[in-house]
């Protein structure tokens, strides 16, 4: 228990090399941690790992930004690899991260707060007790005056947004949910990202829900590539109950319920459940230290299936391969190097594609790259090379 002591005997050789133990006592309290330890790459390319979304992931992960930009990184490779999700919110942060949302967009919410707060206070002076003595302002008090059905009145009486206040709001969301009462966007966009830098994101069969959430997200706002193997397709979110089986207060367990759908993108997003993230650039099956996960979402039994609007039908355009290297020594052959064996091939296609070549592996076109959402447009655009 954080605060206790805990008494410690350490045997440390005395000056004629005999133990002799010593006894400490030391006070339990946490250690902390920095949870994404970034690093930047002879390339230019800032590598960034997320290992799991927890309650700081976005305090980290801005420091970590931080830290490259200071070390004045050219690129970024967010990797999410093996990460089986997380809070939802976080994964909303770490998008908010890397895209700048409109300003104009807190304006419009704060504009729509004042109306809602207006017609409320209209159904409240519309009571009989109050037509002689109106209330004048919308206090925190007078809100709990407001029945649910007189909420649900006023909110009824909301203007629809006009089309350009549509196209901002869609052009801002970063996810949405559905559940069985509707579909509403549930994250937008803020302004002052802390990198406009080119990226992408490494993904593989192990990641999962909510980093899901961020990839897709990413991919669609036409804000990173992604680069690796299909992910899981975990399209769904839980609510938890607490179990309290005495209530007495001592809660001793949880009931983890699936409650929605989310849809990640502008607009109507799109929703992976059973599908997966599927790579902008494909790891090549040539390589021996990708990882080839099974089974996934969809081949669980029980599986929740695709919804109808799913709104995602991408293949990969693009494939990143391995090549044989010569190695030389003062002019003579001293072997070949394959790196269809390299420790980390999806780094080494991260620098590929940044720096335009690489004498390790290459980025080829698949036949044919059937791209719905058209990612070999957003290639060439994002690439600096």
């Amino acid at each position: 228990e954080t605060g206790t002591a805990v008494t410690l005997d350490i045997m440390r050789p005395d000056e004629n090399n005999n133990l002799t133990p010593m006894r400490f006592e030391i006070i339990r309290s946490p250690i902390p941690t920095d949870p994404i330890m970034p690093t930047l790459r002879e390339s230019g390319v800032a590598h960034i790992p997320i290992k799991s979304y927890n309650g700081q992931t976005d305090t980290y992960l801005d420091r970590a930004i931080q830290r490259m930009e200071e070390q004045e990184a050219e690129y970024y490779a967010l990797d999410l690899r093996n990460n089986s999700g997380g809070l939802f919110n976080q994964a909303a942060l770490v998008v908010d991260s890397f895209i700048d949302g409109d300003t104009e967009l807190a304006a419009y919410f704060e504009r729509r707060a004042l109306i809602l707060d207006m017609l409320k206070l209209d159904v409240l002076n519309s009571r009989p007790e109050f037509i002689n003595n109106p209330i004048q302002e919308l206090n925190a008090h007078v809100k709990t005056l407001l029945t649910p059905e007189e909420i649900e009145a006023a909110v009824a009486g909301m203007p629809e947004p006009t089309a350009e206040e549509q196209a901002l709001i869609d052009r801002n969301i970063i996810a949405s949910v559905r559940r069985n009462t509707g579909k509403e966007p549930h994250f937008y966009l803020t302004p002052e990202a802390e990198t406009d830098k080119p990226m992408v994101i490494i993904m593989n069969g192990n990641s999962a829900s909510s980093s899901e959430v961020t990839a897709g997200a990413l991919q669609i706002h036409e804000r990173a590539i992604v680069i690796g193997t299909p992910t899981y397709g975990k399209g769904t979110g839980q609510s938890y109950v607490n179990i309290d089986v005495d209530r007495d207060g001592v809660i001793e367990g949880q009931l983890g319920v699936t409650t929605f759908l989310h849809y990640d993108g502008p607009g109507e997003g799109i929703n992976i459940q059973g599908i997966g993230i599927t790579p902008d650039i494909l790891m090549s099956g040539l390589f021996n230290n990708v990882a080839i996960k099974t089974p996934y979402e969809s081949t669980l039994a029980h599986t929740i299936q695709t919804p109808d609007d799913s709104n995602y039908a991408h293949q990969s355009p693009f494939e990143c391969r391995p090549k044989e290297v010569t190695i030389y020594h003062e002019g003579k052959i001293m072997g070949t190097f394959n790196s269809a064996n390299a420790e980390d091939p999806e780094l080494l296609c991260a620098d590929a594609y940044f720096t335009g070549a690489s004498e390790y592996v290459e980025i080829v076109p698949l036949v044919p790259p059937a791209t719905p959402i058209d990612p070999s447009v957003r290639i060439s655009e994002l690439a600096p090379n």
